[in-house]
């Protein structure tokens, strides 16, 4: 099903992985996925199982690449609110479907809870990492393993720069997070 909606257009991602207890192996079956959802807000509030950010680092970490994303399941229920508490923000010239899947198949976008990435660099020759953001308590950068980088802060910030000199791995990626505990996540990029 999911090569079949690959070849009609559609982008396909793994839809909520920790939920069903996938391995890792489960997820690598589907090869018409080009992303992960890695938190599903639903998956939450129902049985726990929400964060699958687990998934994307292992996968990442072993030579896969799959953009982030963010979702609700949206089924509206009064008792347990599970619509509009996950999104992607994505960036494309032209509001209309064409655009919008060029833009995901390029990874032009980030998953959020409510704060806002507005730019990102990486400074290849320092090794570092800037960021512009809405007001956000901690930046993080997760690569392969236990080596992060981390700025966190008391008061708003909505700038950061990380270095990364000391990561191992080919990847990272960067999650904030706000006062509120509400996060953002960018697709992972390639040193």
């Amino acid at each position: 099903l999911a090569d079949r909606a690959k070849r009609a257009g559609a982008y396909v991602a793994v839809a909520h992985p920790a939920w069903y207890d996938l391995t890792d192996s489960d997820v690598l079956t589907i090869k018409a996925a080009s992303a992960i959802e890695i938190f599903n807000t639903t998956c939450t509030e129902y049985n726990g199982k929400g964060d699958s950010t687990g998934y994307l680092d292992r996968l990442l970490s072993q030579g896969h690449r799959y953009h982030a994303i963010a979702t609700d399941d949206a089924h509206f229920n009064p008792v347990q609110p599970d619509f509009a508490q996950n999104w992607i923000m994505v960036r494309c010239k032209r509001l209309e479907p064409s655009a919008l899947l060029k833009a995901l198949r390029a990874g032009h976008f980030y998953a959020s809870q409510g704060p806002q990435i507005q730019s990102m660099k990486f400074n290849r020759r320092k090794k570092t990492v800037t960021l512009t953001t809405s007001g956000v308590r901690t930046v993080r950068i997760t690569t392969r393993g236990a080596t992060m980088a981390c700025v966190r802060s008391r008061a708003d910030r909505t700038k950061a720069e990380l270095d990364v000199t000391s990561f191992m791995g080919s990847y990272g990626r960067i999650t904030v997070a706000d006062r509120h505990g509400k996060k953002a996540w960018t697709n992972p990029f390639w040193f």
